[in-house]
């Protein structure tokens, strides 16, 4: 298999050509709970402490808790988003595929250029329904802000963070549709730093990360949300808009 690639993860270097720019994270565990939180940083301990308050637990156990199991386990996931908004146009065909696996709602579409994919060419940036294929899919892709003939993201991700509060509340009053997505890393304002990062790279991965806590607390009070659940009950689907998408003529099967 000349195209294939082996990946092999170890705490001991193997072989002389590899690749070692992984984060690994080891923590030497104590004999008692008590004594790992002791071990830890008075910040860290104050996270966990709240944590338990508000009644976050860890249950380990058998065959009692199969039930459990089996009700989170059983539910049919029915909606997706690519990491990074990585569908672009170039692997549309992963929308045939999604549909194929049972998935009817995606969040996949980036209505825009960005760094690394985007579906530019995608016409509405609103719920929508497009089809790949004769594979019909309900959308909801990360909305834009039209300035001077460019379309800004402002409502999730490292675009939340870069933007001050008063830019992202000025937008989203303007907005008749926002979706916004996070990720749990980009409150972690303590988390190590990737030294190897290009200065342009670790700007847009770390910027914004102190005040990003407060400013979605800000925003939450604002403005009324929803959950994606809710929206799909609310969208009239009638009304929305249709749109084909071209087919790949010759599949890029990266992601």
């Amino acid at each position: 298999m000349p195209n294939s690639k082996f990946e092999i993860r170890s705490f001991e270097k193997l072989l002389e050509n590899v690749y070692d720019k992984k984060l690994s994270c080891v923590v030497k565990l104590s004999p008692t709970s008590d004594e790992q939180i002791l071990a830890f940083k008075s910040k860290l301990r104050k996270k966990l402490r709240k944590a338990e308050k508000k009644g976050f637990n860890i249950r380990l156990g058998g065959v009692e808790l199969f039930d459990d199991f089996y009700d989170l386990y059983s539910k049919k996931v029915r909606s997706f988003r690519a990491p990074g908004f990585s569908i672009t146009e170039s692997n549309k065909w992963i929308f045939e595929i999604l549909h194929e696996l049972g998935i009817t709602i995606d969040s996949s579409v980036f209505a825009a250029k960005r760094g690394h994919g985007g579906l530019s060419k995608y016409s509405t940036s609103k719920p929508s329904i497009q089809s790949y294929s004769g594979a019909e899919l309900k959308e909801f892709p990360i909305n834009t802000h039209s300035v001077l003939r460019l379309q800004l993201i402002f409502s999730g991700g490292g675009y939340f963070r870069l933007f001050s509060y008063p830019f992202t509340k000025h937008f989203s009053k303007k907005s008749d549709y926002t979706m916004t997505y996070f990720h749990p890393s980009g409150f972690d304002y303590e988390q190590p730093i990737i030294l190897e990062l290009s200065s342009l790279r670790k700007f847009i991965s770390y910027v914004g990360f102190r005040k990003c806590k407060s400013k979605l607390e800000q925003w939450i009070h604002d403005f009324e949300s929803i959950d994606l659940d809710t929206a799909i009950k609310q969208t009239d689907w009638n009304q929305a808009q249709f749109l084909e998408l071209a087919e790949v003529q010759q599949k890029d099967t990266s992601i």
